[in-house]
């Protein structure tokens, strides 16, 4: 996609009300799940980040520090009719350069056991205890960063 754009979303704005609009229609509402305030409000010290074409927002993905070494990758989510496109490929590669900017050493997320194999192609390890997390099976992934 040469049309694509990465860039970070401020905390609150129209940017921050579509990615949530975004993360909704893919990764909630078929679990009927909802945002709710204090949820959001957690996200003001996270780190958002959007897949743009235009003025569309196509995808997007939440980083939250851990620890002073560790970032979790979160609410990844990509529109449907961009999904295959390489979209979701290019959003983690960028959050990885993010991590690393903020000199993170370790890049972590839960995965779906549907998104497991995804995350495998770009070179996450797995841990192979399998967890339940909003009601769905998931597995715990992390990438080592190199500085």
């Amino acid at each position: 996609m040469n049309d694509l754009r990465l860039q970070r979303i401020p905390f609150a704005g129209t940017a921050y009300a579509l990615s949530i609009a975004l993360r909704h229609t893919i990764l909630r509402a078929q679990l009927g799940l909802h945002f709710s305030l204090p949820e959001l409000q957690a996200e003001q010290d996270q780190i958002h980040l959007g897949a743009w074409v235009g003025h569309e927002l196509i995808g997007c993905l939440v980083l939250a520090p851990v620890d002073l070494h560790t970032i979790r990758m979160r609410q990844v989510a990509v529109r449907a009719d961009r999904q295959l496109l390489g979209v979701g490929t290019a959003l983690v590669r960028y959050s990885e350069e993010v991590s690393r900017e903020h000199f993170f050493d370790t890049l972590t997320l839960h995965a779906r056991r549907t998104a497991v194999p995804f995350y495998q192609k770009l070179g996450y390890r797995e841990d192979p205890q399998e967890f339940m997390e909003v009601g769905i099976p998931h597995i715990r992934m992390w990438l080592p960063l190199e500085n």
